[in-house]
């Protein structure tokens, strides 16, 4: 199914919007008879002129507005505001159609009842929006499934946030849970994102086949420092974020993100290491490192043969 979506040339995709537009209109038109009238089959054919004006009417509007000019896969607000817009041109021209056949109507000619446009105006909204951000829905979950790598996002206050939101719109990455020691965060939904405490991140990273952590957390360097030591019992890949403001406005990349590395650990500013003094102490003698298996000690080998 994706494959073929892909496959359809732009003017094709319009041309299917257009198509499904001219088939649903006058059903939700056909819709709001039936909610008005309580009946499972409304007599319609009196009013078939206000069939006919919903259609001719709602596509040229939506055309106008630029609905069928959005791609979907990436609609937000600004497309919800041109549905609002379009079905609500689309009802007033079905109330008005309705009060010029009143008026030219002669005795024992059947009533249009007053509240159809407005119920026609919910179900054209329902639908109309509906539809697209289902198929934005379906295109994103399919490519989060078999495209993107599922990663946790350690933090969810505003960096979080932001860089899920980020995740979906760009990279590799699929975000599949936040994790945050905020009691009152925990347990909620963020963005569709379920917050989990830090005691349940093994049975997330477990449940979800993830092989990465990216932390989105403050600069405070104690706080990264405490979270960077309880990640470090996991056997899993720990990221760090570039600052977001700068990944916001463009001047980094997801494809910057940075491993680990000792000074983020040392719960302080980095000490430049003098090479004289170093030299003094380790050269052209055996070495014996303590700890090594740790984030530090694992460096400090590295460094020396250097």
């Amino acid at each position: 199914m994706q494959a073929l979506l892909d496959e359809l040339s732009r003017r094709k995709k319009q041309a299917i919007a257009v198509l499904a537009d001219v088939v649903m209109l006058p059903f939700c038109l056909w819709g709001a008879f039936a909610l008005r009238l309580g009946e499972v089959s409304p007599e319609v054919l009196p009013f078939w002129s206000t069939f006919v004006v919903c259609v001719c009417v709602a596509i040229p509007v939506f055309g106008r507005l630029g609905l069928y000019r959005q791609v979907v896969r990436y609609m937000g607000n600004h497309a919800i505001w041109v549905m609002v817009q379009g079905c609500l041109i689309t009802s007033i021209a079905v109330g008005c159609m309705a009060f010029y056949e009143f008026s030219m109507r002669t005795a024992g000619d059947p009533v249009f009842p007053r509240s159809v446009p407005p119920i026609f105006f919910l179900l054209a909204l329902l639908y109309v929006s509906g539809s697209r951000f289902a198929v934005r829905s379906y295109i994103q979950h399919i490519k989060q499934v078999m495209v993107r790598q599922p990663v946790v996002v350690y933090g969810a206050g505003t960096k979080g946030v932001e860089l899920a939101r980020l995740l979906r719109q760009q990279g590799a990455y699929h975000p599949v849970a936040f994790v945050d020691e905020d009691r009152k965060l925990q347990k909620s939904s963020i963005d569709g994102i379920y917050v989990y405490p830090p005691k349940a991140l093994d049975k997330v990273l477990r449940d979800n086949k993830v092989k990465q952590i990216l932390v989105a957390v403050s600069e405070d360097i104690e706080a990264r420092r405490r979270i960077l030591e309880f990640l470090e019992k996991f056997s899993i890949r720990v990221r760090l974020i570039p600052d977001i403001n700068e990944l916001v406005e463009g001047k980094e990349t997801l494809t910057n993100l940075r491993d680990v590395g000792i000074e983020d650990l040392l719960g302080r500013d980095e000490v430049e290491p003098l090479p004289h003094l170093l030299a003094q102490s380790v050269a052209n003698r055996n070495v014996l490192v303590t700890g090594a298996g740790g984030s530090i000690g694992s460096d400090l080998p590295a460094q020396l043969r250097d």
